[in-house]
Formats: C-alpha cells, structure tokens, sequence
C-alpha cells in the first residue's frame, strides 16, 4: 500500500486527494496545488461537522471525492475535481439542496424557471460540471446520483443533513 504525504492525508479525510496526472503518487507540493484549489473545506468552515463525520464514520459510501480515480465524464473533467468544486462551493456558500435542487442549484428561483434553464444559483457553474450537463432535467435527476462527481458532492452533503451530524452540519444549508 502506498503511503500519502501528511497534506495528502489530511485531504483525503475532507476532500480527497489527487494523483500526479501520470498515476504516480502526489507530492506534497502537488497536494499543496491541490488543497489551494478548493478555498474552503469542511474543516475549514464547519470543523463540527468535519469531526462528527469522522468520528461516527458517517457517509463513508461518499467520500472521498478521488474514489473516482481517473474517470473523466464526457467533456473529459475528472469526476473527482468536479465532485471537488461542488463540495467546496456548497461549503462555502450554504448551498445545499432545498426544494426543486437549491431552487435551481441553490438560488432562489421557481421551478419553471429553472427548467427552462434560466437557474442563477450560487453553485450552478459547478453543479452542472458535476453533472456533466447543463439540461435542468438531467441535471436534477442527477444531483445525488454517485455515478457523477457532483452527484457524490451532494450525495454525501444530503447523508450528513440527514444524521446524527445535522447540527453540526447545519451550516451546509441556507439559513430559513
């Protein structure tokens, strides 16, 4: 078994953590690249919910985000950077799915006119890279399917709104 750089390490915990593109294993400078992509993490903004995650070994089928490995989705993103920035911009701006996905990926629009497209949310960009499309139909009978990078972001954000870990995670949520 390989062993991570201490970055690395601590990453997988949160975010997960990369392999050099050639397969090789990180450096820490590269670990370092890549923990200054995402500004923030879960222990970061919210260490509670951080620690109660850890600590009662929830939502493991969801992390971490590199479970993917090397699998690109059709415009040839890695799933695990997509699920990445969803994690981190749901993190960093509160949006986590509420009523029809984030009222248009965590916004606050109608449900009509989201599926027409017309979705301004704070997370669209990455939640539709996530998705790996920008059809609201496909993109909301998606948001937690673990089989795209942004499905697994919110997969793991619903798992952890939905446990023992609510109040410490309740920052993931807007405020109602």
């Amino acid at each position: 078994m390989n062993a991570l750089p201490l970055g690395c390490a601590l990453l997988v915990l949160i975010l997960g953590c990369s392999r050099a593109p050639d397969g090789s294993k990180s450096t820490t400078a590269q670990a370092s690249a890549s923990a200054a992509a995402p500004k923030e993490t879960l222990a970061t903004r919210l260490p509670a919910c951080a620690a109660c995650e850890a600590s009662a070994k929830l939502c493991e089928n969801f992390r971490p985000c590199d479970r993917f490995g090397d699998q690109v989705d059709s415009q040839k993103r890695r799933k695990a950077d997509t699920c990445r920035e969803v994690l981190e911009c749901v993190v960093r701006t509160g949006c986590a799915a509420v009523g029809v996905e984030g009222d248009c990926y965590c916004g606050n629009i109608s449900a009509e006119q989201c599926n027409q497209g017309k979705g301004i949310g704070a997370c669209k960009a990455e939640i539709e890279r996530g998705a790996d499309s920008t059809d609201p139909a496909v993109v909301q009978s998606t948001f937690t399917a673990t089989r795209n990078g942004g499905g697994m972001a919110f997969a793991r954000v619903v798992c952890l709104n939905g446990s023992s870990c609510q109040q410490a995670c309740a920052g993931l949520s807007p405020k109602q």
